[in-house]
């Protein structure tokens, strides 16, 4: 038998002891906790290994009841399937993303011993190991309280919220299944983007080979359309991020306005007819909630006239003197102005449509416009609504300017093509990004090496380091499932070699990924390269970096 050391005896006395005081302050929690296995039993969901004292309270099971039984147990049979779904999503997402992601939902009662169910709010999270990787999940689940609601229409079984008294557990739902589309959104918008960069450098690279007119013609035509597919798959990231995001800056509107136009009345019959005064100034403000705030406006205006017509969407400086809009000081501001031709807006319904939660849509959320007005006080604005019944609406919004011109970016097509030498390492965990990145580089005279994961990029850069073949580039991805992400790979690089020139490349929004200026505990990139990229761009933006100098 092997000796047990006194130093061995103590150490497991303080983890004893500190299981003891988790556990009492866990059971302190007035929520109830539990937390479940990663995979379902056959038809009755996971099993709980762990069940705190208020999950005890909550449902009336004690814990030894609790423990070792799955989750069907305290979660209605009827709608097991959805929640295992959930936590599906939220495990791939988790490993995914590499972090700790809370997914909140509303969805069912929790069934309790000898009683009536209980509406609850349930939170779901992914427990991840060291590698990333998923092992448990977590869920915590609280009593929901009522609140009071004006009106509201909807006739969705989910969602019937028409009673002077509403549960919030409706609310909820509804909200959670906002998120989860935010959630699948973002990652739809990433694939196609990574699908997108593989379409369009082929195309890239075939076009430098042909000489042919009618061929160069097909492939620009090729080229076009899947510039347009990535101009929506960015206003669908845009939307998907939501405005949660607090940081402001001096932008244009007007780009924003055009993106939201084209993203909002995509795929129906109706169409935006945008007009932008020419030397229209710029704004301080979160473009998120800003665009997120336009699209409400269109998507509403749409909805009034049943998805067809036009839509007049208007963007004019404004200098307002004395009080001529009510809230707003004397100064100069935008006017954002939709018009729609629609079913107008009653007297009687005028004065409640921004309450929250109010709407006379059939699958309404009462939420677009509340929203809306919101973000527009957070911005010091302001918002008037005209309308007539049976004739149209016009809403005015009024953002505080700065007096500043608004410079509206072009989408410059260089046709020019830098080559280059050297070794260049490619990171990616899509095999066709690898193998499309490795064709262009090699096509612009770079030698390259891959690599399929963070760690095997660290391993990678330190064997090359002070070789006469180190790499001058490094090309990483930022999303990889499993193990280190972009972000924690490229801080490895830069920790064995802090001159590193490392690039972002990512099918998401990279500049909400990556810092490219002050450290703030984060890897600095040399530069940012977005899916998709075609030869022009990646040889360019290699350009830059290689002969950018460090600081």
């Amino acid at each position: 038998m092997a000796e047990v050391k006194n130093s061995d005896i103590g150490v497991i006395s303080r983890i004893s002891t500190q299981n003891i005081h988790l556990r009492s302050a866990i059971d302190q929690v007035e929520e109830g906790v539990i937390i479940l296995e990663l995979h379902p039993q056959h038809g009755a969901g996971p099993c709980i290994v762990f069940a705190n004292r208020g999950i005890g309270e909550l449902s009336g099971f004690s814990t030894e009841e609790l423990l070792g039984c799955s989750l069907s147990k305290l979660f209605g049979p009827e709608k097991l399937q959805a929640l295992l779904e959930r936590l599906n999503a939220v495990a791939n997402v988790a490993e995914k993303e590499k972090g700790i992601v809370v997914f909140e939902f509303t969805n069912d009662l929790l069934r309790a011993k000898q009683r009536s169910p209980l509406l609850c709010r349930w939170r779901v999270s992914c427990v991840l190991d060291e590698s990333g990787r998923s092992v448990n999940f977590l869920l915590s689940v609280g009593r929901v309280a009522k609140f009071h609601s004006t009106k509201i229409e909807a006739k969705d079984d989910d969602l019937n919220l028409e009673s002077d008294g509403v549960d919030e557990v409706q609310r909820e739902s509804f909200l959670g299944r906002v998120e989860a589309l935010a959630i699948s959104a973002s990652g739809f918008a990433h694939d196609f983007n990574n699908i997108l960069t593989t379409i369009v450098a082929n195309l890239s690279l075939v076009r430098q080979s042909v000489t042919d007119v009618s061929i160069l013609s097909g492939i620009d035509d090729a080229l076009e359309a899947s510039s347009k597919g990535k101009d929506l798959a960015k206003d669908l990231l845009s939307q998907a991020r939501g405005p949660s995001q607090s940081h402001r800056e001096e932008i244009g509107i007007g780009e924003l306005l055009t993106s939201a136009a084209r993203m909002s009345t995509a795929g129906s019959g109706a169409h935006c007819e945008v007009s932008i005064q020419e030397g229209v100034w710029s704004a301080n403000v979160n473009g998120s909630q800003i665009f997120q705030l336009i699209n409400n406006l269109i998507i509403n205006a749409m909805h009034a006239m049943h998805d067809s017509g036009t839509i007049f969407v208007n963007l004019n400086n404004i200098v307002l003197t004395g009080h001529c809009v009510e809230g707003l000081d004397s100064g100069e501001y935008l006017q954002l102005e939709v018009i729609d031709h629609g079913c107008g807006i009653s007297e009687e319904d005028l004065g409640k449509i921004f309450d929250r939660l109010y709407t006379t849509k059939t699958s309404g959320s009462g939420l677009g416009l509340s929203n809306c007005q919101a973000i527009i006080r957070e911005h010091g604005g302001a918002i008037t609504v005209d309308s007539i019944k049976d004739k149209g609406t016009s809403f005015k919004v009024y953002l505080p300017a700065t007096g500043t011109i608004e410079i509206v970016k072009q989408d410059l097509i260089e046709n020019k093509v830098y080559t280059g030498c050297g070794s260049v390492l490619v990171v990616d965990d899509d095999e066709a990004i690898i193998d499309t990145s490795s064709k262009l580089l090699l096509a612009l005279g770079y030698e390259v090496e891959c690599a399929n994961s963070g760690s095997e990029s660290v391993t990678k850069y330190r064997r090359r380091l002070h070789t006469e073949n180190s790499f001058v580039v490094v090309l990483m991805d930022m999303t990889m499932p499993g193990g280190i992400n972009g972000k924690e790979a490229a801080q490895q690089i830069l920790d064995i070699d802090p001159d590193a020139k490392i690039i972002s490349c990512s099918g998401y929004n990279s500049e909400d990924l990556v810092n490219t200026s002050e450290p703030k505990g984060e890897p600095v990139f040399s530069g940012i390269l977005s899916k998709p990229f075609d030869i022009q761009t990646i040889s360019a933006k290699l350009r830059e970096v290689i002969n950018s100098v460090n600081d």
